[in-house]
């Protein structure tokens, strides 16, 4: 039982990877910066926003 539940929690955390980019580098010291890229532009910033800053 314990084998088939680590496997499903393995599979369920592949699969939040796949819908959110942001979490393959989330609580990593250093990550690629294609990585970090994607996660970037996964969202959309305000243009209003994006000047101010």
């Amino acid at each position: 039982m314990l084998p088939r539940v680590v496997t499903i929690l393995t599979l369920l955390a592949t699969v939040a990877r796949a819908v959110d980019p942001c979490a393959t580098i989330a609580g990593q010291k250093w990550t690629s910066p294609q990585d970090v890229r994607t996660c970037f532009a996964s969202f959309k910033v305000d243009p209003e926003i994006k000047a101010n800053v």
